[in-house]
C-alpha cells in the first residue's frame, strides 16, 4: 500500500484557503477533477467544481477554487484518466513518435495507480472498520466484566432493604442504633428496654 496516493489529495477547507497544490502528474488538464466531499471508493461525491466555474488554473501544478471550501468540508483534487478509450489510435503504416508512445504508456500507468488508489483506500477503510469493531468489543467485554464485579461486590453487602446474614457481623466497636422494640426472643434489644 503507499504511503502517498498516486492520484489525488485531499484538503480540509477552513473557509479560508483557496489555493490547493495538483502534486502529481497528468496527462491533459481536463483529467484533473475537484470535488467537494468526494468517496475514493465509490466515486461519490457532493459537488463537482467545474474548471473555469469552481476553480481556474493558476499554474500546471495550482489551481484556486472560486469559493474557499467551508470548516468541515474536504476539498478533493483527483486525475481520473480515461480507462475505457485511448488516448493514442495506432494505424497501420503510421510512424512511431515517442510522445505518442509516452501518451500511450502513460495512460496505462496513470490508470493502474488510479485503481491502486482505489485499493489501497478500501484496505485503509477495512483496517479502520475493524479497528472500531475490535474497540467495540473490548469495550463491551469491560463493560460485562465491571457489571459482573459490580454483581459479586453487591452480593457482599448487606441490603438497606432487609437481608439474612450468613456469617458475624464484627461492629469494630461501633455502635447499632435505631433498633426496634423487641417481639421475638431472638431480636437484638436497646439499652433502655433491657434497663427497663
Amino acid at each position: 500500500m503507499s504511503a502517498t496516493p498516486f492520484s489525488y489529495r485531499q484538503y480540509a477547507g477552513n473557509g479560508s484557503t483557496v489555493d490547493f497544490n495538483v502534486p502529481f502528474p497528468y496527462l491533459l488538464k481536463s483529467h484533473v477533477k475537484v470535488y467537494l466531499g468526494f468517496n475514493i471508493l465509490d466515486g461519490t461525491f457532493d459537488s463537482e467544481l467545474a474548471d473555469g466555474v469552481g476553480f481556474s488554473w493558476t499554474s500546471s501544478s495550482q489551481i484556486q477554487a472560486t469559493t474557499a471550501p467551508a470548516s468541515g468540508q474536504i476539498l478533493t483534487v483527483i486525475r481520473q484518466t480515461p480507462n475505457t478509450t485511448r488516448l493514442v489510435d495506432w494505424q497501420d503504416g503510421s510512424v512511431l513518435i515517442s510522445g505518442d508512445l509516452d501518451t500511450s504508456d502513460l495512460q496505462n500507468l496513470y490508470v493502474v495507480q488510479e485503481q491502486q488508489d482505489r485499493n489501497d483506500a478500501g484496505i485503509t477503510q477495512s483496517t479502520t472498520a475493524i479497528n472500531t469493531a475490535n474497540s467495540a468489543s473490548t469495550a463491551s467485554t469491560n463493560a460485562v466484566n465491571t457489571a459482573n464485579a459490580a454483581n459479586a461486590t453487591a452480593a457482599t453487602k448487606v441490603s438497606k432493604a432487609g437481608d439474612t446474614m450468613t456469617g458475624a457481623l464484627a461492629m469494630s466497636a461501633n455502635k447499632i442504633t435505631g433498633v426496634g422494640t423487641p417481639t421475638d426472643s431472638a431480636d437484638a434489644a436497646t439499652k433502655g428496654y433491657v434497663d427497663a
